[in-house]
């Protein structure tokens, strides 16, 4: 944070406890010059109507909701990071974790205990492209996805689109241009450790590795810096992005005179 200077600032939610919840927190970073935080911060959490016919009591890591406002839009982002893993077990828990958020969501709306209309619900999903009936829970709640990402992989290997942004379009809350380049993959390793830069790191991934004694040549090196080395330097995931609309102002004087 001290690198990217007085503009940046954060907000962290608690560790999330117990073996399950692997030590995880959520985090935003975000830039004072474009966006506000509003004030508000929170952890979805599960009550017994919701969780009592389902085999989970919480998610393993607990949805950090937080407001923002950019200019005059107020927009409120829930972060999430599902239950991985592909077999039966694991697809059964992350979809009953989709719906139990979905459930919640709805309930806060129905009931007008929200802070904004204008939702996201963002971070990594682990939903295979085998997964698309979770998909559907999502999307029959209202919630979109960009179609430009729709099926793009997002983690290094290149094999599956594990991060998704979804939101809930109204009349004041959408896309910047539907038609636009208003979204995609930020591939990071393009251009910060790529792939003819592995030398420079010997020394490093000496250090790093367990028994360095099997980097005995070039290839070795090579392949351990490619597919285990930088990604702990930086992620195996690729971040995503949208650009989201934050001026109606037009439209939105233009209804309030035609009411009036």
């Amino acid at each position: 944070m001290r690198l990217l200077g007085s503009n940046w600032d954060y907000l962290i939610n608690d560790m999330t406890g117990g073996t399950a919840g692997n030590m995880e927190r959520f985090a935003y970073i975000y830039d004072k010059r474009r966006v506000n935080f509003s004030g508000l911060a929170g952890e979805i959490v599960l009550w017994d109507e919701i969780s009592s016919a389902r085999m989970i009591r919480q998610l393993k890591r607990t949805p950090f909701i937080t407001g923002f406002k950019a200019g005059w839009k107020s927009f409120a982002i829930i972060n999430v990071h599902l239950n991985p893993g592909n077999d039966a077990d694991s697809r059964k828990l992350r979809k009953q974790e989709i719906e139990a958020l979905v459930d919640v969501i709805k309930e806060k709306i129905s009931k007008k205990q929200l802070w904004t209309d204008n939702l996201m619900v963002m971070g990594d999903f682990n939903i295979y492209s085998d997964n698309e009936d979770m998909i559907d829970i999502l999307t029959a709640n209202g919630f979109l996805e960009l179609q430009s990402l729709v099926g793009q992989p997002t983690n290094v290997s290149g094999t599956q689109a594990y991060d998704k942004i979804f939101y809930r379009k109204n009349k004041y809350f959408n896309i910047t241009n539907e038609e636009g380049d208003n979204g995609g993959v930020l591939k990071f390793f393009d251009s910060i450790y790529p792939d003819t830069a592995f030398k420079s790191y010997k020394s490093y991934m000496k250090d790093h590795k367990e028994d360095p004694s099997t980097l005995n040549n070039n290839e070795a090196y090579k392949s351990y810096y490619n597919r285990y080395w930088k990604r702990n330097q930086m992620s195996d995931h690729y971040p995503i992005w949208i650009e989201m609309q934050i001026d109606h102002s037009d439209e939105f004087l233009a209804e309030k005179l035609k009411e009036f």
